[in-house]
């Protein structure tokens, strides 16, 4: 059990660490011609004296969590399983019943079965707040993050697993 937990803020510590001040989702509806003609334009500073200018730097906004939401995809589960490094850090959302959870100090890791398949069970792990309450064994959830690869670890009978792995940044409990 802690090896999943340590594996999980593993994968939570890679795809933070993935995403610096250059590298984080643009806002939808980006423009990259635009953003260069943004970093080029100057303002002028006011002066008596002189027409000092200074370069703008743009601002790289968070998106909202509409804007996240919307950003997402899905990927089938045999093209995560299958090829896992094509599709890290991809923004995804993923849907399904939890399967089994398991909580402590570091966050909430659930078990997910998509699209009523035992041999389609991914692995969620989440740090935010509850607003929509805890998220129980049974529960109808989507999730939307950031695909983080494949994730093994020892099941109970003595057997490596691997699967699919998300660190997720949102979640929807589907009454």
């Amino acid at each position: 059990m802690k090896q999943k937990f340590i594996m999980m803020v593993v994968l939570m510590l890679v795809l933070t660490a993935g995403c610096s001040q250059a590298e984080k989702p643009k806002q939808i509806g980006s423009n990259p011609t635009r953003e260069t003609e943004e970093t080029a334009t100057t303002e002028t500073k006011p002066s008596t004296t002189s027409s000092e200018t200074k370069p703008v730097t743009p601002v790289a906004l968070e998106p909202t969590p509409g804007e996240f939401k919307a950003a997402c995809g899905s990927v089938p589960y045999d093209e995560l399983a299958r090829f896992p490094d094509r599709n890290v850090a991809k923004q995804l959302v993923m849907s399904g019943e939890i399967i089994q959870v398991t909580e402590d100090e570091s966050g909430s890791i659930y078990r997910l079965k998509l699209n009523d398949d035992y041999d389609q069970i991914v692995m969620i792990f989440y740090q935010g707040s509850f607003d929509q309450g805890q998220i129980l064994d049974g529960d109808r959830v989507t999730f939307w993050g950031k695909y983080g690869g494949t994730i093994s670890y020892d099941s109970t009978m003595g057997g490596n697993i691997t699967i699919p792995g998300m660190l997720a940044l949102y979640y929807g409990i589907n009454v």
